[in-house]
């Protein structure tokens, strides 16, 4: 009993920080919009980012958002020990998967699409190209926005804050490594 409840307290510090973090960096991605017109940004306004535009683009961010609520089974997998399975792992699992797809992925989503512009520029092939090209072409391009957001609204402080937000988040990748998605 001991170990579970430990368990259970050290994920929930672990979700926290994660989900913090995450508020801080779609904060700071909303910040740099307002305070930043004269960027030419690849939405024109927030109505623009939630609105689907294709149904190719539609089908391919609902797959995303389903392999991004893989950890919803650990919600599951102490049914064993749970006092009132019928009533708690339900709940525990509907709150599980409300608060990852339809919160942080949403918001997640919507910040970093409501950012990007000519701002976020990468060099390709010889080229530079800015907005989601540069998006496609990074490894990272959420930590990419960190730094840009970083250096420009944290006084330089861009790479702290890639490197911040990179280690809150590592915890997910080796949840879903066993899924095979790192």
């Amino acid at each position: 009993m001991v170990g579970v409840t430990g368990s259970t307290l050290v994920n929930i510090v672990i979700k926290i920080i994660q989900i913090t973090s995450l508020v801080f960096l779609w904060l700071l991605m909303i910040l740099y919009r307002l305070g930043h017109p004269n960027v030419t940004y690849k939405h024109t306004n927030a109505f623009s980012v939630v609105i689907p535009h294709d149904f190719l683009g539609l089908i391919y961010q609902a797959t995303i958002a389903i392999l991004l609520v893989v950890g919803f089974e650990s919600a599951t997998a102490m049914a064993g020990e749970a006092v009132n399975p019928r009533r708690n792992i339900p709940r525990g699992v509907i709150l599980s998967l409300f608060i990852q797809a339809c919160v942080c992925y949403f918001f997640e989503y919507f910040a970093a699409n409501f950012f990007v512009g000519d701002q976020y520029t990468a060099i390709v092939d010889g080229k530079t190209v800015t907005g989601f090209a540069a998006a496609f072409s990074s490894g990272a391009p959420i930590g990419d926005m960190a730094k840009i957001l970083g250096d420009t609204l944290l006084f330089g402080n861009g790479f702290l804050l890639q490197i911040t937000i990179a280690s809150t988040l590592a915890r997910l990748c080796f949840t879903a490594l066993p899924a095979g998605l790192c």
